[in-house]
């Protein structure tokens, strides 16, 4: 609900204010009225409803003021400029190969509060990426862990600490670190789920991140592949509970071909969840190289 005052018949929209408490100014940001005898929200902040007109500081505002799910939808995309070097964790005649990374795609709300008793409240998760033109991308390709099995599982790979990184300040080389400072500036962490354990069933345990993939019940809604347990923490995305598409394409792929994409979940003790070019959930070693569809959060 709008808000608005008359200033000498002429009738104006209130968009904010500030009030003074023990001779402090604090901005004034929402409120309550009563129309008869009913109590209404007032939103006294601004938000353009086309996602990608706001900047990532309005949008992460929106988001944790509770007012996000009322502007925009799950869908919705926001264009984002990404580029770096981000090490492949492969070596060609012993030196790192890399993903090259350079130009402008959209990322796109996965939901609203996702999983916020346990992931944490107020926040819009986002996954990277679609191309300008519309088409499912996957940044391709990488491993999960040069290590042979999966001990340790999603907290302890090289694809969570090398790749993707875990620092908004140290971050050179890394997924992360080659986000733009105005995003990185407003990113919040999430409690994530995952079977981090060691043997083919471990235990689930949550890491901190602000840059992440998906697992498997977040994409699927069941778990079919991952270890048992798991599920138990985790919820599927609204994007793909209402039908969003799992088949992905290279980032770099003039070829036009539908690339596999890791999954953060553990299948076994040598293997980890991923999406197949068809868009099914399957399961391979650690060391294979697939395409990562990374997902964060303000």
């Amino acid at each position: 609900m709008a808000h608005g005052t008359r200033i000498n018949g002429a009738a104006y929209g209130v968009t904010g204010g500030k009030c003074l408490v023990g001779g402090t100014a604090y901005s004034i940001k929402k409120g309550r009225t009563l129309i008869g005898g009913t109590g209404y929200d007032i939103n006294l902040n601004s938000y353009d409803p086309v996602l990608n007109n706001n900047t990532w500081e309005q949008i992460a505002e929106a988001a944790q003021n509770g007012l996000a799910e009322s502007v925009w939808n799950v869908g919705d995309t926001k264009e984002i400029t990404i580029s770096g070097s981000i090490p492949t964790g492969k070596t060609s005649w012993g030196q790192p190969q890399t993903i090259d990374i350079s130009g402008t795609y959209l990322c796109y709300i996965l939901g609203f509060n996702h999983n916020a008793d346990l992931e944490g409240a107020n926040r819009i998760h986002f996954q990277l990426a679609r191309s300008t033109a519309g088409k499912e991308l996957c940044f391709y390709a990488s491993v999960m862990s040069n290590e042979f099995g999966t001990a340790g599982g999603w907290e302890s790979s090289l694809l969570r600490n090398e790749i993707l990184g875990t620092s908004l300040t140290n971050n050179s080389g890394t997924f992360l670190g080659a986000l733009p400072a105005d995003l990185r500036a407003v990113m919040r962490t999430a409690q994530k789920y995952s079977d981090n354990g060691s043997g083919n069933y471990g235990s689930v345990s949550a890491t901190t991140d602000y840059l992440w993939i998906p697992a498997e019940k977040e994409v699927f809604g069941t778990v079919t592949e991952g270890t048992s347990g798991q599920g138990e923490y985790q919820a599927q995305y609204a994007y793909y509970a209402a039908g969003g598409s799992t088949i992905r394409y290279g980032h770099n792929d003039t070829r036009d071909r539908e690339r596999e994409w890791w999954l953060r979940s553990r299948a076994d003790a040598v293997s980890f969840c991923y999406v197949d070019d068809a868009g099914n959930v399957a399961n391979e070693v650690s060391s294979e190289t697939f395409g990562l569809a990374p997902v964060f959060c303000v």
